[in-house]
C-alpha cells in the first residue's frame, strides 16, 4: 500500500488514476472519518510514525541504492 502510493505521488497528474486518488484525498479532508482508502492509509502511515510525510504528502527518496 505505501509503495502504491509513493508511486501515485510521482505519477503525473494527467494520469487518470492521480485524478481518482487526488479526489479521494480531497474526500479524505472533507470527510475524515468516511472508510477509504485514502484514511486506510493515513492511518497507517500515522501509526507507523510518518504523519508529516501524509500531510505533506511528499516521500523525497522512497528507494535505497
Amino acid at each position: 500500500m505505501i509503495k502504491y502510493w509513493t508511486k501515485l505521488l510521482r505519477t503525473n497528474n494527467n494520469k487518470f488514476i492521480k485524478n481518482i486518488y487526488l479526489t479521494l484525498l480531497n474526500d479524505s479532508v472533507i470527510y475524515p472519518k468516511k472508510l477509504s482508502w485514502c484514511s486506510l492509509l493515513r492511518d497507517l502511515l500515522c501509526s507507523l510514525g510518518f504523519h508529516e510525510k501524509w500531510l505533506f504528502q511528499d516521500v523525497v527518496n522512497d528507494k535505497k541504492n
